[in-house]
């Protein structure tokens, strides 16, 4: 088997299935299919799913569109965001575990399953590649965007947690090419962390209108409270 064949099994025997909401059928079939494939040569199956995760969390025009395109004519589709299997997904993870000492085998590993050490590991390696950094730096942004969540009532994060976000963001603006757009969502919410900061040691009455005061735009998130 070769990874052209398992692209056009799998659309055959899951996804056709699949878009034809028969998705039990789907499922069946292809929980069927990849006993068989567990059955391969460990050499071919680690190429095969090395070459299948390249093109499912890094090309923008991937081979496993333009493969199932090719198979007959411009009539034969694929789905434009196709979704793993479960029973794919737990090869793959499987796969990446093994392999969980390489890159980009570790930045795929968190892509799949969003472990944060997987992420960390990845940026700290030699290998460490441009979506690697963007990916931590949008999970940074992530978590700070969390420990705003119920501003001006509460900081949900620590206030180490934050300033290691803070410094960690900085740093990597210095480092690498972040993109302008989340550069600026960035110093939003640097900003943002200043002025509650600000406003916690004035007590300056309504955040919303504290923040519009000084420049920066915010919605307090309605929060409610039950007593017990």
């Amino acid at each position: 088997m070769d990874y052209k064949k398992f692209l056009l099994d799998l659309k055959e025997i899951y996804y056709d299935i699949f878009e034809n909401g028969l998705k039990k059928q789907a499922n069946k079939a292809v929980f069927e299919y990849l006993k068989s494939f567990d059955l391969l040569d460990k050499k071919i199956r680690f190429e095969i799913l090395y070459m299948f995760c390249e093109d499912f969390f890094d090309a923008k025009t991937t081979r496993i569109q333009i493969l199932l395109i090719e198979k007959n004519d411009n009539s034969s589709t694929y789905p434009s965001n196709p979704h793993l299997t479960y029973e794919l997904s737990k090869r793959i993870k499987n796969y990446l575990e093994i392999e969980n000492s390489s890159m980009p085998h570790m930045r795929w590993h968190y892509q799949l399953t969003a472990d944060t050490d997987s992420l960390d590991r990845a940026y700290r390696h030699e290998g460490c590649d441009q979506k690697t950094v963007e990916l931590l730096f949008v999970k940074h942004i992530d978590d700070l965007y969390w420990g705003s969540h119920h501003f001006s009532d509460c900081n949900i994060i620590s206030d180490e947690y934050e300033k290691y976000l803070i410094n960690d963001c900085e740093s990597m603006i210095q480092k690498h090419s972040i993109p302008k757009k989340l550069q600026i969502d960035f110093y939003y919410y640097q900003e943002l962390y200043r002025l509650y900061h600000l406003y916690g040691k004035n007590n300056h009455g309504d955040f919303d209108k504290f923040c519009e005061d000084n420049n920066l735009s915010f919605t307090k998130i309605e929060s409610y409270y039950f007593e017990k």
